[in-house]
């Protein structure tokens, strides 16, 4: 995702995070200066190894439950790792809008389950200054092994004041207080299987959040 500032003159900063639905989300890179690390989940210690976010990004965690994180590398290590490669796994059949990594979230399903990621930013936001940010989605389809059939609404980027990285002992619940509401996001269902969508939007940071 992108963020910049924006006050009638250059832009400024600029911040990339992101939380999901049953889609691939992938950042946008930035001219500005990019306050999400890592912003389109390129960099890794290892290439992805297991499902569930245990290998994954450097710099995210998982914030809800278990996303995954896949990588054009993970195909060359043979076995499970394949459910894990780009741009055929076993969730979708996409190549990366960006790069050769994304991150595949679950957005809603019974219970009030989603699978959520986050970030520090590289510093925190200014209060009273207005920020652009940006993320690419895809709906997934044609796995090699589990079938995704669902797209949803109102996929989008939330700022916080504290990290929120689950440990797995809520069960199909956050380990926080689930917000109605997020600073940019998509209000309509995003369907579309072939191609990357492209969500954008700005807002006036009312806090210095950090996340």
């Amino acid at each position: 995702m992108l963020l910049h500032t924006k006050c009638n003159r250059w832009p400024g900063r600029g911040l990339r995070l992101g939380l999901g639905c049953l889609l691939l989300l992938v950042a946008l890179r930035c001219e500005a200066q990019n306050l999400v690390p890592n912003p389109s989940f390129e960099v890794h210690d290892t290439c992805p190894w297991g499902y569930g976010f245990f290998s994954k990004p450097l710099f995210w965690d998982r914030w809800d439950q278990s996303p995954e994180y896949f990588h054009a590398c993970a195909g060359d290590l043979g076995g499970i790792d394949s459910l894990l490669d780009v741009p055929w796994n076993g969730w979708t059949w996409q190549y990366a809008q960006d790069g050769e990594g994304y991150v595949g979230m679950a957005c809603y399903l019974t219970d009030d389950f989603r699978e959520l990621v986050g970030a520090p930013l590289l510093e925190p936001l200014v209060v009273g200054q207005t920020y652009y940010v940006s993320f690419w989605v895809n709906t997934a389809t044609e796995g090699s092994y589990w079938e995704a059939r669902w797209a949803c609404n109102n996929q989008g980027i939330l700022f916080t004041m504290q990290e929120h990285i689950w440990s797995g002992n809520t069960g199909a619940g956050p380990e926080f207080t689930p917000r109605n509401y997020a600073q940019v996001h998509h209000p309509t269902v995003l369907t579309d299987t072939a191609n990357w969508t492209h969500v954008g939007g700005s807002f006036v940071a009312d806090s210095a959040y950090q996340y």
